[in-house]
This record gives C-alpha cells, sequence and structure tokens, in this order.
C-alpha cells in the first residue's frame, strides 16, 4: 500500500502532537497553545494569547502561580516563557519575580473537562523584543497538577501536601515585532480627503 504526501503529513502531525507516549499521555496532560492575539497590531506589540485546555472527561487542578494566570495584569510573575531571537540566542527574562508561598486552596485554578482557558500575555513588558523582527515563543514549566478525585481534595489541601508535577510544553510560536509600535515612531496616517 502507498502513502501519499497526504498521509505522511497527517502522522507526522498526529506524532508531533501527541509524542511518543500517543494517545493516552495526551488524555493525561493539559495542552498549552501560544496564538497570536486577534488583534495584528497587539500581535506586533509582542502580545501572544496563551490558551491552557484539559483535554480529558474530569477536571483538573493547576498551581495558578505556575502559569501566566497568576497575576490580573498581562504581565508575568516570573520566567515563563523561552524567548529567542532569530538567530536562536535566547532571551534573558528582565520582568518582575513575584515570590509566593507554597500552594494552598486559594491558588489553585480548576479546569473543567474539555475546558480552555486563555489569557493574553505582553512579552514586550518583559523581554527585550523592542528592537523588532522575528522572534520564537515557547511555553515550558513543569506544573502541580491535580486530576479527578484530587480535584475534590484542593479546599483541604495544606502548605505541606504533595502534590503531582506534570511538564508540560507548548508549540512555538514566531511572533513579528513592529519595532515602530514599539519606539512610537509609526509614519502618521493622513486623511485621505487631503492632499
Amino acid at each position: 500500500m502507498r502513502t501519499g504526501f497526504h498521509g505522511k503529513c497527517v502522522v507526522a502531525l498526529v506524532t508531533a502532537v501527541l509524542g511518543p507516549a500517543g494517545v493516552a499521555h495526551a488524555q493525561q496532560s493539559p495542552v498549552v497553545v501560544l496564538s497570536p492575539p486577534s488583534e495584528a497590531t497587539l500581535a506586533e506589540r509582542g502580545i501572544v494569547t496563551f490558551s491552557l485546555t484539559n483535554p480529558t472527561e474530569e477536571r483538573m487542578a493547576v498551581v495558578t502561580f505556575e502559569t501566566p494566570f497568576a497575576i490580573a495584569d498581562d504581565r508575568l510573575a516570573g520566567p515563563e516563557f523561552e524567548v529567542s531571537d532569530a538567530t536562536g540566542h535566547q532571551l534573558p527574562y528582565e520582568g518582575r519575580q513575584v515570590r509566593f508561598g507554597p500552594p494552598d486552596a486559594s491558588t489553585f485554578l480548576i479546569i473543567g473537562p474539555h475546558q480552555t482557558i486563555r489569557k493574553n500575555v505582553d512579552l514586550a513588558a518583559d523581554y527585550d523584543i523592542q528592537a523588532g523582527g522575528a522572534y520564537n515563543v515557547t511555553y515550558a514549566r513543569t506544573l502541580r497538577l491535580l486530576r479527578a478525585s484530587g480535584v475534590e481534595k484542593v479546599k483541604d489541601i495544606g502548605p505541606d501536601e504533595e502534590i503531582p508535577f506534570q511538564a508540560v510544553r507548548s508549540n512555538t510560536l514566531t511572533i513579528w515585532i513592529n519595532d515602530a509600535l514599539m519606539t512610537g515612531t509609526a509614519a502618521p496616517i493622513l486623511d485621505a480627503g487631503r492632499r
């Protein structure tokens, strides 16, 4: 049986998404996706949309401060992303470093079955990408994660509780920064009626 180009692409895509462990692995891990925001000018200023999805039939709970959801504004609490320039040079995190205590019931974010939660993140506020051009962004963390029956115990979790860890990694998103938008030197838009 011959496998065409399309068939090979589908197999490669499934392998890339599910990884070597296959479907069972994908069903147990939260799925993190980075995408450009809906407005092009936001994307050109270094804002990305972070999405966290529970792909299972049961609820999950993650420690909020290990995700971008820890802080109400679009800023980060610590170095959560890998950001590199077009040459592959890793950019250091330059943002604030918020210290949190041990996780307790108030620090968990509960995600329902097949629920996706999103947040815009302003990378330009925390990484030196103002020069413009192309940058690659990946979210790679180890999260403390409770599944199924463990979610029911969230209200009883104390600071000494052992919480299982789960490594998660997003896609790599390439963003294009418009340096004119970053520096405020964009050319003014002329009124079409004036000559």
